[in-house]
C-alpha cells in the first residue's frame, strides 16, 4: 500500500532508481535535492574549490561577527572604571543586543532573499566594521545602548544567512556537515575571543580589543568583497519538480520490492531523468549560460531575476510561524542558550574581579 507524504520531507536514497530525478555521480543510490539546473553560474554546478572558497570567506565573517560580539566582556570592569556604566549597564545592554540581533534578521534576511547574499554580507562586514571602532569611543550608558542595538541589526546576518549559503551551493544530503562546522566556528569565535582580548585589555587597554578587532574586521571586509561570490540563484519551475518529486513519481511496496506506482513489474526501469534543457526548466532557462568574468561577480547588485517574485512580502512570516510548537519551542532553546551565554559574559568580570578570586582581565 502507498504511504501518505510527509509535508516537509523528501526522498534522499532511491536505492531502486525508479525516482524520475537526476543521481549523484559519486553515490548513484542518493538524489540530488534540489534538482540542479543545465546553466554554469547555478551554484550547485560549481567545483568543489569554488564552493569550498565561497563558504570558506561566509563562515570567517560568521567567526569574526561572533568575536566582535564577545570581545569585550573580559574587560567590564575597566569599562565601567573607565566610562561610569556600571557592569549590570554593561550586560544588560549586551542582552538588548542580542534581541536586535534576533529581530534584525527580519530586515537583513528577507533582503538577503529578494538581491542577493553579497550585497547584505558586505554591507554588513563594512557596516560592522565602523559600529566596532565606535564602541571604543562610548561615554555614557544610553550611547552605549544605541551602539549595542545598531550592532546586533548590522550584524544578524551571521545568525541566519550563512545557513542559506550553505542551501544555495550544497544538495541535501550535504548540508549537515557544513551546518556542524558552521556551529562549531560561530561558538569557537564566541569563547576563544574573549581568552584573547583579556590579555589585550591588561596590556594595552580595552579600548585596543575593539581596534584590533576593527582592523581585523576591515580585512575581513576587503576580502569578502574580493573573494566571496554571489550564491542566489533563481530555479524557476525546476524548484517546483525538486518539492513535487514524490508526486513526479510515487512508489509503492510490492511483495518486499519497489516498483513505479501504476506499473505491474516491481523491477520496471524508472523513467528517464527530467530533461534541464526543456521548456519544463521554467525561468532557469532563460538565464544567459555565460560564466561571470571575475569583475562581473564583483558587482553588488544585478542578481536578482526579473522573474523571481518578492520575498519581502514573508516579511511577517516568522510572526506567522508562531502558532506551531516545534518553532516557539526552537525559539525558546535558542534564546535561553544566549540568555545564559549572556549571564556568563556579564557575570565573570564582576565576580571573578573581587575578592576571594581577585583576577586580573588575562584570567577571566
Amino acid at each position: 500500500m502507498t504511504s501518505p507524504a510527509i509535508p516537509g520531507t523528501a526522498q534522499l536514497v532511491d536505492v531502486g532508481h525508479v525516482l524520475s530525478a537526476q543521481h549523484g555521480t559519486g553515490d548513484s543510490d542518493i538524489v540530488l535535492i534540489p534538482q540542479p539546473s543545465n546553466k554554469v553560474n547555478d551554484p550547485l554546478n560549481w567545483s568543489h574549490r569554488r564552493k569550498t572558497t565561497a563558504i570558506f570567506w561566509a563562515m570567517n565573517w560568521c567567526v569574526l561577527a561572533a568575536a566582535i560580539i564577545s570581545g569585550l566582556s573580559p574587560a567590564y570592569i575597566m569599562i565601567s572604571e573607565d566610562t561610569g556604566i556600571s557592569v549590570a549597564d554593561l550586560s544588560t545592554a549586551n542582552g538588548v543586543f542580542y534581541l536586535f540581533l534576533g529581530w534584525g534578521t527580519l530586515i537583513t534576511q528577507q533582503l538577503a532573499l529578494s538581491y542577493g547574499r553579497r550585497p547584505v554580507l558586505v554591507a554588513s562586514s563594512v557596516l560592522t566594521t565602523f559600529v566596532t571602532l565606535w564602541s571604543a569611543y562610548v561615554r555614557s550608558q544610553g550611547e552605549f545602548y544605541v551602539n549595542r542595538i545598531i550592532l546586533g541589526i548590522v550584524s544578524s546576518p551571521m545568525e541566519t544567512l550563512i545557513e542559506v549559503i550553505i542551501g544555495d551551493i550544497y544538495f541535501t544530503h550535504e548540508r549537515g556537515f557544513f551546518m556542524g562546522v558552521y556551529s562549531w566556528m560561530l561558538w569557537c569565535g564566541a569563547f576563544i575571543c574573549p581568552v584573547i582580548t583579556g590579555f589585550i585589555a591588561e596590556s594595552l587597554g580595552w579600548r585596543w580589543i575593539q581596534y584590533i578587532l576593527t582592523f581585523v574586521s576591515a580585512f575581513m571586509t576587503i576580502t569578502t568583497f574580493l573573494f566571496f561570490e554571489e550564491t542566489m540563484f533563481y530555479r524557476g519551475a525546476i524548484q517546483t519538480e525538486i518539492v513535487g518529486i514524490q508526486d513526479h513519481v510515487q512508489s509503492v511496496v510490492v511483495d518486499g520490492s519497489t516498483a513505479e506506482k501504476g506499473s505491474s513489474d516491481p523491477k520496471a526501469p524508472a523513467s528517464s531523468p527530467p530533461d534541464s534543457h526543456s521548456e519544463t526548466a521554467g525561468p532557469a532557462a532563460a538565464e544567459p549560460d555565460n560564466e561571470r568574468t571575475y569583475t562581473q561577480k564583483l558587482a553588488l547588485w544585478g542578481y536578482r531575476n526579473p522573474k523571481q517574485p518578492s520575498q519581502l512580502k514573508r516579511f511577517f512570516m516568522p510572526f506567522i510561524l508562531l502558532q506551531f510548537p516545534g518553532v516557539v519551542f526552537a525559539g525558546l532553546l535558542v534564546g535561553s542558550i544566549l540568555a545564559w551565554y549572556n549571564v556568563v559574559g556579564g557575570s565573570l568580570a564582576l565576580i571573578l574581579s573581587g575578592p576571594p578570586y581577585n583576577f586580573v582581565s588575562s584570567q577571566m
